[in-house]
């Protein structure tokens, strides 16, 4: 897993290098649903997946590829919710946030997806701060000009309001 997937996921210039990050994010993501990478195995080598999936959701080339990274973090938040502790839930949060305001809606969409299951795995109490700073952020994107996107934000603030 680590040396030929995460090794896989590590930029590299080209678009045959892209592609290939895509697809192992892809082949990582199926692993975790279908349980077939041990959730130790994920949360022993955690800050190397955390530097792969920010590194691919700032890849300002691959729209595509940003798409996949959101459904990684979302998926690795559902897999091994249990081995995240607060300093790892706070470097996530933001990195979400940030795709609120990517150029393509679909990343949007998937970035408030992936809020959502965050949501769902925060222990309670949490930063108060933290939060605050979630809920203003969908807020301004509760008022977007597309119905898709004020549909997505106003479902994560939903689920927000369990955590007031």
């Amino acid at each position: 897993y680590k040396r030929i997937l995460l090794g896989s996921c590590v930029w590299k210039a080209g678009k045959h290098n892209a592609c290939t990050r895509k697809l192992s994010i892809c082949c990582i993501i199926k692993l975790l649903e279908k349980a077939l990478l041990a959730r130790k195995m994920v949360s022993q080598n955690y800050n190397d997946l955390l530097a792969i999936m920010k590194s691919c959701l700032d890849d300002e080339w691959s729209p595509e590829l940003r798409l996949t990274a959101c459904g990684l973090i979302k998926q690795v938040m559902v897999s091994v919710q249990t081995f995240f502790s607060e300093f790892d839930l706070s470097n996530i949060y933001p990195l979400l946030l940030a795709r609120l305001d990517d150029s393509q809606d679909a990343i949007r969409v998937e970035a408030c997806v992936a809020i959502e299951v965050f949501l769902s795995i925060i222990k309670l109490p949490w930063s108060s701060s933290s939060f605050s700073y979630i809920v203003k952020t969908l807020f301004i994107h509760f008022d977007d000009s597309n119905p898709i996107i004020q549909k997505a934000a106003e479902k994560v603030l939903r689920l927000s309001l369990i955590h007031i």
